[in-house]
């Protein structure tokens, strides 16, 4: 089976659930690779924005009704020593918020967030060397990012920022590392999904509600689970973890279709508009949608390229009945590498430029209409 390269290339992943049911009924919008529903009316204008790389962190907008989209570099602070990673995405109104990490030294990385490309480095522990922003979303004047900060003998610790200060998430019992990797927010509750290792092999998905850690089963005999997203809407909590692919509600899990030819399967991101649930992900021979309206889903294949052997899918967003996805397409061609793409509504993976010829990769997606 090809590599299992999820969103900003976090880890190699041993087993994929999608989860609802995080320990509470809210409403709200999600954060992260994906972005919910909603949509325009007449004289509203719509834009879709990708961020990923290109060498270093890069962000793309598609004005609704374009095929071409314009790519724009996100800087490094002044004086930055290391290279810019972009990994999320959130858009509120004329706004954009980037999540990712700035190097800061040889070896070594702080996490950081762009507003309308001017970034801003999000502060660590005491006693941390390096961090990154994951997941990133936005509730009224409030900046919410997740990630990690790392120092320690034991790795990671699971980290979330609310403007600009750092918490550490607490570890579930028995466990001795962590990574925060989506967040959705609804009023005054926080959910923030990731995962926790143990000592040794093992470990599970987790969601924090609130500071306070649940950790999520899979069912018997499907291994460790990891979760990679989350949103909520209405009385659910939705959200994804790494190669049988699953759906939660509430904590009744789902199991999701394999598209056609497909195997293992990866979900990568998760939308939520009205009733319906949306999963991007792929498998070793597509990537695809799927759509759970609550009582049946459906799965989509999306289609390759000519001259590409795979795709690996990043976010995904829906607005107005259009569904976006965004990813990688892997060449063929010799010195070929990874293309950045999307994909609308299941049509043909449309091309985002880049100014190099090296490798391109779009890690998330969010739609913003005013």
């Amino acid at each position: 089976m090809r590599h299992l390269k999820l969103l900003a290339a976090f880890a190699t992943l041993p087993l994929t659930l999608l989860f609802t049911g995080c320990g509470g009924n809210s409403s709200a919008k999600g954060g992260g690779g994906s972005s919910g529903g909603g949509g325009g009316s007449g004289g509203q204008t719509t834009t879709i924005y990708f961020v990923g790389q290109i060498y270093s962190a890069e962000e793309w907008q598609l004005a609704s009704g374009s095929s071409t989209a314009t790519a724009t570099a996100l800087p490094a602070p002044s004086g930055s020593p290391g290279s810019v990673a972009a990994y999320a995405i959130a858009a509120s109104g004329s706004n954009v918020f980037v999540a990712g990490s700035v190097g800061t030294g040889p070896g070594h990385q702080g996490a950081a967030y762009w507003l309308n490309g001017t970034v801003t480095m999000l502060p660590m522990p005491a006693g941390m060397t390096d961090s990154a922003a994951l997941g990133i979303a936005v509730s009224g004047s409030d900046v919410d990012a997740v990630g990690y900060v790392t120092g320690n003998p034991n790795g990671r610790i699971a980290a979330y920022w609310m403007n600009g200060t750092v918490t550490e998430l607490p570890l579930p019992s028995g466990m001795v590392d962590s990574t925060a990797v989506g967040i959705a927010v609804s009023g005054s509750n926080v959910y923030v999904v990731g995962w926790a290792g143990a000592s040794g092999n093992g470990g599970s998905a987790v969601c924090w509600t609130n500071g306070a850690p649940t950790m999520l089963s899979a069912p018997s005999g499907m291994g460790s689970p990891m979760a990679n997203a989350i949103a909520v809407s209405g009385s659910n909590v939705v959200g994804s973890a790494g190669n049988s692919a699953l759906l939660w509600v509430n904590g009744a899990a789902t199991t999701l279709p394999t598209p056609t030819g497909g195997g293992d399967a990866v979900p990568t991101a998760i939308a939520v508009s009205g009733n319906d649930v949306y999963v991007a992900g792929y498998t070793a021979a597509s990537a695809a949608y799927w759509v759970n309206n609550g009582t049946t889903t459906t799965v989509t294949a999306l289609p390759l390229p000519s001259g590409a052997l795979w795709a690996t899918t990043g976010g995904i967003a829906v607005s107005s009945g259009d569904v976006y996805v965004s990813g990688w397409v892997e060449n063929s061609t010799p010195g070929g590498g990874s293309t950045a793409v999307y994909w609308k509504n299941g049509g043909p993976a449309m091309t985002l430029p880049s100014p190099t010829d090296l490798p391109s990769f779009a890690y998330a997606v969010a739609v913003s209409t005013q």
